[in-house]
């Protein structure tokens, strides 16, 4: 649900903004890190089928939810690792902080693993000339994979209720091959997306009835696998064209020289090789404006695979897919859902006046931080940073707005143990 802005202006230590929304009594669950603590439910099985080389994989999920959360239906984060479709599992640590991240903003969130190919395979593949075919075969079986973990959660829902699951919320996600993973699992659904696709030596509808259908079989049959949106981080699709009006809203985060899964169109490389042609993020943005799909690109200029997860881009990368899946949440009845909050004067709290900016300044304060110096950063949407400053709790600073075009800004505060974000609109 698009949300209508709503500006609230309050004092509080002289000055206070918040943000409310109309429709929705969401306040700063799903925006903002409401929850310190975060439980972890490890090696908890949602399917199995067979690799390619013909052994059976039992497939795993962590499940990560906030702790202290009463929320009786929470929306769900499915996420998959990256490694080449060779390598990596459930405990990837760049997909463990995402988890976490966003566990702490209310959401419940799985981490998966799925079928692999092992390098062996991929490089006898690769030696004899039909390394497209395994690969195009193996994001098959990932895609059937991630439908079973997406059914596998609406099963719970109708059945235990184990995890607290709102089914009409699933959103998926993952990081290089998991991304690739999850784009497919959320465009690919029927053999029209195959019109105009050709691939020398594959016939793609033969993998597809080879391992299932566009369901696959890796468990959970009878319930849905559709999803509400899906994180791209440096992924890419077999073509733009399986991408149809009125599908689900994507979010990509993509450096724009990654020479692993290109940034435009272009060959995803396994082991330095060429391997298969796919279109990128920017593709994928370009066609998702042009079928009206809610969505958005941060890039990273000059910057290679999982610019997202290097260490100066973490933050303003969780805040970007914070913004984004804010707006396509439902709220409806969490007013409630925290048991024994924090109170409100006890969190750290980023204060603006006026917000949204109408002139050539805004002032700025800052409490409750944990450090005696705070580092902020004033970061657009997509990434860039137009200003950034040392000051200290309880003090005021004034911010010259004047020369920052219109449009919506990061406020990002960092204090050496916790990131705290605060949206800032400037109109002119």
């Amino acid at each position: 649900m698009n949300k209508q802005v709503q500006l609230v202006f309050a004092l509080f230590l002289g000055l206070f903004c918040t943000i409310t929304f109309a429709q929705t009594p969401c306040g700063d669950r799903y925006l903002q890190p409401i929850f310190s603590q975060v439980n972890v439910i490890n090696n908890v099985e949602y399917g199995s089928n067979v690799t390619a080389e013909g052994q059976n994989k039992i497939l795993k999920f962590d499940f990560y939810e906030p702790i202290g959360d009463t929320l009786a239906a929470r929306p769900l984060i499915i996420l998959a690792h990256g490694g080449t479709f060779v390598a990596g599992d459930e405990n990837s640590p760049d997909i463990v902080f995402l988890c976490q991240e966003f566990a702490k903003r209310g959401y419940a969130c799985a981490s998966i693993n799925y079928r692999l190919l092992s390098s062996v395979y991929a490089f006898t593949a690769l030696l004899n000339g039909t390394i497209q075919q395994v690969f195009f075969d193996e994001v098959v079986r990932a895609v059937g994979d991630m439908k079973a973990a997406v059914r596998y959660f609406r099963k719970d829902a109708d059945t235990n209720n184990t995890y607290r699951i709102d089914a009409n919320q699933i959103f998926v996600g993952g990081a290089s091959a998991g991304a690739i993973t999850a784009l497919h699992a959320t465009y690919l659904r029927s053999e029209e997306d195959f019109e105009g696709y050709s691939l020398s030596g594959i016939v793609p509808m033969d993998f597809i009835t080879a391992n299932g259908g566009f369901e696959g079989n890796s468990g959970n049959a009878g319930y849905s696998s559709e999803v509400s949106g899906v994180i791209n981080l440096c992924g890419a699709l077999g073509s733009i064209g399986f991408m149809q009006a009125t599908e689900a809203p994507v979010v990509s985060l993509h450096g724009t020289t990654d020479n692993v899964v290109p940034y435009g169109t272009g060959s995803a490389n396994a082991f330095g090789v060429p391997v298969i042609q796919v279109d990128g993020s920017e593709i994928i943005h370009q066609r998702a404006n042009l079928l009206n799909i809610p969505n958005a690109l941060l890039s990273f200029p000059g910057e290679d695979h999982m610019a997202h997860d290097s260490g100066a881009n973490r933050p303003a990368s969780v805040a970007f897919i914070t913004e984004f899946l804010y707006d396509l949440v439902e709220c409806e009845a969490v007013s409630v859902g925290i048991e024994q909050p924090v109170a409100k004067n006890e969190q750290p709290q980023i204060m603006l006046y006026p917000n949204p900016a109408t002139g050539a300044e805004v002032t700025l304060s800052f409490s409750n931080f944990a450090g005696s110096e705070l580092s902020v950063q004033v970061v657009t949407l997509l990434g860039q940073t137009v200003s950034h400053f040392t000051t200290h709790p309880n003090t005021f600073v004034t911010l010259q707005t004047a020369h920052l075009p219109a449009g919506l800004y990061q406020i990002m505060v960092t204090d050496g143990k916790t990131t705290t974000v605060k949206k800032l609109s400037i109109t002119k």
